[in-house]
C-alpha cells in the first residue's frame, strides 16, 4: 500500500465535513468584496474625489498601515481592492490556514484519523487530502474574488491577477499551516501558530509601508507578497512563484515528519506537567489555566495593533480633509463627529468584532472537550452542569471585555509615544472601548446559548458574527434602515463616543436573559449532544 492511498475517499470524507463552512466562506469573501464594491461606487463617482482621496490616502500613515498604497483610481475595481483587498486576503488566509487544521490535526487529536489509518488509508493520505481541499477553497475564493473584481470594471489582466494575489495568500496559508500542524502537537497551537504568521505578516507590511526604509518588510510573508503583485500596475510573477515554493516546502516537511512521528504527537516531544499541584484547587482556576494560553494571543494582539494606530492619530487631522469624501467615510465607519474619534470607533469596532470571535473561540473550546469526552470527566466530579456552564460564560466573557480594554490603553500608550498636533483624551478612548463591552457581552451570550442547545450548533455562531459585522459596522456605509441597524448588538454607540445608558441596560439585560435561558436548556440536555 503507498502512503498517499485513499485520497479520494478521505477528499469525500472532507467534503461531507465541510459542506457548510467551505460555501459558507466563500459567499462571504466575495461578497464582502462586492458590497464594499457597490458602496465605493456611489461615494467616489467623480474623478476629483477619487483623485483626492488617492493624494490623502498616500500622506496618511493609518492608510498605509490598515490599507496599504492606492495605486490607480482608474476604476471602481481599483478603490475597493485598496479599500478592502488585504483585510480581505488575511481572512482568506485564516480560513485556509483552519481548514487544513480542522481536516488534518483536529481528526487525529480526536482519535478519527487512528481509526481511518487502520483501514486502507496511506500514512500521507490525510495530509495530501487536507491539502487539495484548503487549496481548493483557496482557489474558488480567489476565481469569485476575480470575476466580481472584473464586475466593478477592471481591465481582464487586473482581474487576473488580483485572482493571483487572493492564491498567493491561499497557497502560502496551506504551506504554514501543513508545518504547524505536523511540528507542533494539539489543534489548537497549530492554528495558532499559521494564524499568528498570517496576521503578523499583515503588521510587518503596513510597517513597511510606513517607513521606506524597512520596505523590506512586505516580503517576509505570503500578505506581503500578494501586495507586491500590483495588480493594477506592474502585475508581478514572482510572488506567485514564492508562494508556490512554500506550499511545496511546507508539504515536503510535513510529509517527512509524518513518517517519522508518533500518531498524536509532532515533531519535538511533549513533557507531561507534575503528578500533583498546590495552584489548580478550583474548577474555574483550571478553566483559566486551560483557556488562558489561548486567548494570551488574542489580547497581545490587540493591543500591539492598538498601537499602531496610536501613533498615526496625532497627525491624522493634519493630513486628512476634515470635509472631504475620505473624512465622510471614516466618519460613517467610525460612528463619530471628528476624524480622530472616527478613527478610534473604526479600530474599536473591528476589534470588537474580534473580541465576539474569541468569545466564540472560548465555546470552541468547551465543544471539543465535550466532543473528546472530557466534559463527562469533569461532570462525574463534584462540578455541576450549571457550574460548568457558567465558568465557560464567564470566561468568554472575561476574555472579549479584557481585549477590548487593552485596545483601549493600547491606542492611549501609542498616542503618547508619537503626539502631533491632534490631542485625544484618555477618558474619551477608555469610555469608546467601554462602550463597546456590552455588545461584544451580547455576543458571547449567543455563543454560550448556542452550546447550550448542542455542542454541535456551535458553529452557526459564525453567521451570528458575520451579519453583526456587516449590519453593525458597515450598516452606515450600505445605508441600512435604522430598525434593521438596531438588531446588530454593536450598533448602539453615540456619535460623540458617550455610552448610552438605556442600550447598556438593555444589552446586559438581553446578555443576561440568553445566559439563564441557556443554563435551563444545558441542564436538560445530553452530555455529548
Amino acid at each position: 500500500m503507498t502512503t498517499t492511498a485513499g485520497v479520494g475517499v478521505l477528499l469525500r470524507l472532507i467534503a461531507r465535513r465541510e459542506r457548510i463552512r467551505t460555501p459558507a466562506a466563500v459567499v462571504v469573501c466575495v461578497g464582502l468584496l462586492a458590497i464594499t464594491g457597490a458602496s465605493i461606487a456611489s461615494l467616489y463617482s467623480k474623478q476629483a474625489d477619487r483623485v483626492a482621496l488617492q493624494q490623502q490616502s498616500r500622506s496618511t500613515a493609518a492608510f498605509r498601515l490598515l490599507l496599504g498604497p492606492l495605486d490607480t483610481i482608474d476604476s471602481t475595481a481599483g478603490i475597493a481592492s485598496w479599500r478592502i483587498g488585504l483585510f480581505l486576503m488575511v481572512v482568506v488566509g485564516v480560513v485556509v490556514a483552519l481548514t487544513v487544521t480542522r481536516n488534518l490535526r483536529a481528526p487525529e487529536q480526536a482519535g478519527q484519523t487512528e481509526l481511518l489509518r487502520a483501514g486502507a488509508v496511506g500514512r500521507c493520505a490525510p495530509l495530501y487530502a487536507a491539502v487539495i481541499w484548503a487549496a481548493g477553497t483557496a482557489a474558488i475564493i480567489a476565481a469569485g474574488v476575480g470575476v466580481v473584481t472584473a464586475a466593478l470594471g477592471a481591465p481582464g489582466a487586473a482581474a487576473a491577477a488580483v485572482t493571483g494575489q487572493y492564491l498567493i495568500v491561499g497557497l502560502g496559508a496551506v504551506g504554514l499551516a501543513t508545518m504547524s500542524n505536523e511540528l507542533l502537537v494539539g489543534a489548537r497551537d497549530a492554528s495558532l501558530a499559521a494564524v499568528g504568521v498570517i496576521v503578523g505578516g499583515y503588521v510587518l507590511r503596513g510597517l513597511g509601508d510606513m517607513e521606506s526604509g524597512m520596505s523590506w518588510l512586505r516580503w517576509v510573508s505570503p500578505v506581503g507578497w500578494a501586495q507586491a503583485v500590483q495588480p493594477f500596475t506592474e502585475r508581478r510573477a514572482l510572488p506567485m512563484v514564492l508562494a508556490a515554493a512554500l506550499m511545496v516546502i511546507g508539504m515536503l516537511v510535513a510529509a517527512r515528519v509524518s513518517a517519522r512521528r508518533d500518531l498524536g504527537q509532532g515533531a519535538f516531544p511533549t513533557r507531561p506537567g507534575p503528578a500533583g499541584s498546590t495552584v489548580l484547587r478550583s474548577y474555574p482556576v483550571f478553566a483559566v489555566r486551560s483557556v488562558g494560553r489561548q486567548m494570551a494571543p488574542w489580547v497581545g494582539g490587540a493591543f500591539a495593533y492598538a498601537i499602531l494606530l496610536g501613533t498615526v492619530l496625532g497627525s491624522a487631522t493634519d493630513l486628512i480633509d476634515d470635509s472631504g469624501p475620505l473624512a465622510d467615510v471614516i466618519k460613517r465607519l467610525g460612528g463619530a463627529d471628528t476624524i480622530v474619534n472616527a478613527l478610534v470607533g473604526t479600530v474599536l469596532g473591528i476589534i470588537a468584532i474580534l473580541a465576539g470571535v474569541a468569545a466564540l473561540i472560548v465555546m470552541l473550546r468547551s465543544r471539543s472537550d465535550e466532543n473528546a469526552g472530557r466534559t463527562e470527566l469533569i461532570l462525574s466530579t463534584a462540578v455541576s452542569r450549571r457550574r460548568h456552564l457558567l465558568t465557560s460564560a464567564a470566561l468568554a466573557a472575561g476574555a472579549c471585555t479584557l481585549i477590548l480594554l487593552a485596545a483601549g490603553v493600547g491606542i492611549v500608550f501609542g498616542h503618547t509615544l508619537s503626539p502631533g498636533s491632534a490631542d485625544i483624551a484618555t477618558s474619551s478612548v477608555l469610555v469608546r472601548a467601554v462602550a463597546q463591552v456590552p455588545g461584544t457581552l451580547v455576543i458571547a451570550a449567543l455563543a454560550v446559548a448556542f452550546y447550550a442547545h448542542s455542542a454541535r450548533a456551535v458553529g452557526w455562531m459564525w453567521v451570528v458574527v458575520i451579519a453583526d459585522t456587516v449590519v453593525g459596522q458597515l450598516g452606515s456605509v450600505l445605508q441600512l434602515p435604522q430598525w434593521v441597524r438596531d438588531i446588530a448588538p454593536h450598533s448602539h454607540i453615540r456619535p460623540d463616543g458617550t455610552i448610552d445608558t438605556l442600550a447598556v441596560v438593555v444589552l446586559l439585560v438581553v446578555a443576561v436573559v440568553v445566559v439563564v435561558v441557556a443554563d435551563h436548556r444545558f441542564a436538560r440536555r445530553d452530555i455529548p449532544g
